[in-house]
């Protein structure tokens, strides 16, 4: 390391390794995929005008994903 700060560097990285911890678990891209799917297929008719609404309700479910 640069200008000798490996002990803060380990520091910080254990730090980060503690708050991870608590985090949930991430979803897989083909996870996201398919809450997208699963949300534009309840709209009759998607266009731009619901994507505003269509973002919340993905974001909605993801935050209710089981781990």
């Amino acid at each position: 390391m640069r200008f000798g700060k490996t002990d803060t560097v380990q520091d910080l990285k254990h730090e980060v390794a503690i708050l991870e911890s608590y985090l949930p678990a991430m979803l897989s891209d083909e996870e996201v995929e398919k809450i997208i799917d699963e949300v534009i297929e309840t709209f009759e008719n998607p266009d731009i005008k619901s994507m505003g609404k269509i973002i919340s309700l993905v974001k909605e479910k993801q935050m209710v994903m089981p781990i």
